[in-house]
C-alpha cells in the first residue's frame, strides 16, 4: 500500500493491525510446528515415562552437586534445559511436583521456582550457610522452607 494514503492519525490503527498479523503468524507457526512434531517417536512416549526420565536426570544433577560439597560450582538445575525442548516437555516438567523435589537454597531464581513447583511433594534441601545471609533471596527461601518442615525429607546445611 502506498504511504501517501495514510496520515499520522492512521498510525494507531496500523500498529494494531500489524500486531494482529504478528499474533496470527505466531499461531500459524505453532500449528505447523505441532503438525511436524506429531509424528516424532518421542511424542508417542507416555508422559509418565518422560517424567520418570526427567526425575532420574534431575536427581543425578542434585546428587553430583551435593557430593561435590560446600562451595562447589555445580549447577543443580542444569536439567531444566530439558523443559525448553518443546511445549510437551515443558508441561511434563512443570506438572510434576516430584521433579522439583531437590531444592538447593541459593540466589538462583530456579531455587524458588523448584520450591513452589514441588508442592505438595516431599523435598530434599541443600543449603550452604555462607550463601544464606540476612536480606537475601536465599535467606527468604530458607525461611519459607523451614515453615514447611513437614515436607522436608532430608536437609544438608553447611
Amino acid at each position: 500500500m502506498p504511504t501517501a494514503q495514510y496520515t499520522t492519525a492512521d498510525i494507531p490503527a496500523l500498529l494494531a493491525r500489524a500486531r494482529r498479523c504478528l499474533e496470527e503468524a505466531g499461531h500459524i507457526v505453532d500449528v505447523v510446528s505441532d503438525l511436524i512434531n506429531v509424528n516424532a517417536p518421542v511424542t508417542r512416549m507416555p508422559l509418565e515415562l518422560l517424567t520418570d526420565i526427567f526425575i532420574g536426570i534431575a536427581d543425578e544433577c542434585y546428587t553430583s552437586h551435593v557430593s561435590d560439597g560446600p562451595g562447589a560450582p555445580g549447577r543443580p538445575y542444569r536439567w531444566v534445559t530439558l523443559s525448553h525442548v518443546c511445549r510437551r516437555w515443558r508441561a511434563a516438567a512443570t506438572d510434576s511436583p516430584r521433579l522439583w523435589r531437590n531444592v538447593v537454597v541459593s540466589e538462583n531464581p530456579l531455587a524458588r521456582r523448584a520450591f513452589e513447583l514441588s508442592r505438595p511433594a516431599p523435598i530434599r534441601v541443600y543449603a550452604e550457610g555462607h550463601l544464606v545471609v540476612q536480606g537475601s533471596d536465599a535467606k527468604d527461601l530458607l525461611d519459607d522452607v523451614l515453615k514447611d518442615t513437614p515436607r522436608v525429607l532430608s536437609a544438608r546445611l553447611y
